[in-house]
C-alpha cells in the first residue's frame, strides 16, 4: 500500500489531502493517507479569535469570488450557506487614527481614478503625488515572475501600497506582498500597465468595458462587480 504524507495543516496541506482522498476514492487505490501538522491546531495563518462580542480573523479573512475552482470547492464543503457578504460595499482598515474608509472606486486598495486616489483616507498628498507616477513612468523592466510588492511600489508608490493596498490584499493571501509573485496574484496587472500605460487606468477601462456589456445586454438594473 502507497503511503502519502502531507507536511502542514494550513490551507495548502488541508487542501492537497482532500484532493488526495477524492482521488483515492475516484480510482479505488489503496492508499494510506497522513497529515503531519507541527501545531495544536490546523488552519495555518487561518485562525478566527472570538473575544467578547467580537470575532476577529487574524489571517487571510476573504476569497476571491473569480476564481473559477472557489465556489465549486465550498458547495463540496458544504460551505456556501456559511459565507459571509459584504453587505455594504464599503470596507475600512484601521489605523492608529481609528477607522479609515477605503475609496468606494477601487479594487484591492488600488484606485480606479486619480478622484479616488484623492479621496483616500490613509495616504498622504505626498503619497498621492507619487502615486500619480503611475500615469506617466513606464514598464520597461517586470515581468509577472517579479515580485508584486516591488512592481505596485514602482508605479503607486511605497506609502500607497504600504497604508491602503498591502492590508487588503494580504486580506486574501495572508502573506508578504514583496515574497508574493505578480504570476501567482494579479497576472493582468502588468498587462493592464503594458497595454494602458497604467494599472488605474487600465482596470478602470476593464471595468467599463463589463459595465458596457452588461448594459448591452439589457442587464442596467445588475450591479458589475470584479470580484
Amino acid at each position: 500500500m502507497t503511503t502519502t504524507v502531507v507536511i502542514g495543516g494550513g490551507i495548502t496541506g488541508l487542501s492537497t489531502l482532500y484532493y488526495l482522498q477524492k482521488e483515492r476514492k475516484r480510482q479505488a487505490q489503496q492508499m494510506n493517507l497522513i497529515l503531519i501538522e507541527a501545531s495544536e491546531a490546523l488552519g495555518g495563518k487561518i485562525r478566527t479569535v472570538h473575544e467578547g462580542d467580537f470575532i476577529m480573523e487574524t489571517g487571510a479573512d476573504s476569497i476571491v469570488s473569480r476564481k473559477s475552482n472557489v465556489a465549486p470547492l465550498l458547495d463540496e464543503l458544504q460551505l456556501t450557506s456559511r459565507v459571509v457578504y459584504n453587505a455594504t460595499g464599503t470596507s475600512f482598515i484601521y489605523t492608529d487614527q481609528g477607522l479609515k474608509k477605503i475609496p468606494e472606486e477601487s479594487v484591492f486598495g488600488i484606485p480606479l481614478s486619480m478622484q479616488a486616489l484623492a479621496e483616500s483616507e490613509l495616504v498622504s498628498a505626498e503619497g498621492k503625488v507619487e502615486a500619480l507616477k503611475d500615469y506617466y513612468t513606464p514598464n520597461k523592466s517586470f515581468t509577472k515572475t517579479d515580485s508584486l510588492g516591488h512592481f505596485l511600489e514602482a508605479f503607486l508608490g511605497k506609502e500607497l501600497v504600504a497604508k491602503q493596498i498591502a492590508p487588503v490584499i494580504s486580506g486574501v493571501y495572508s502573506g508578504d506582498l514583496y515574497e508574493l509573485t505578480i504570476a501567482s496574484t494579479f497576472p493582468f496587472l502588468l498587462d493592464y500597465k503594458d497595454q494602458y500605460g497604467s494599472i488605474m487606468r487600465g482596470w478602470r477601462r476593464i471595468k467599463q468595458s463589463i459595465w458596457e456589456r452588461a448594459t448591452k445586454s439589457f442587464c442596467r438594473s445588475i450591479t458589475v462587480r470584479l470580484f
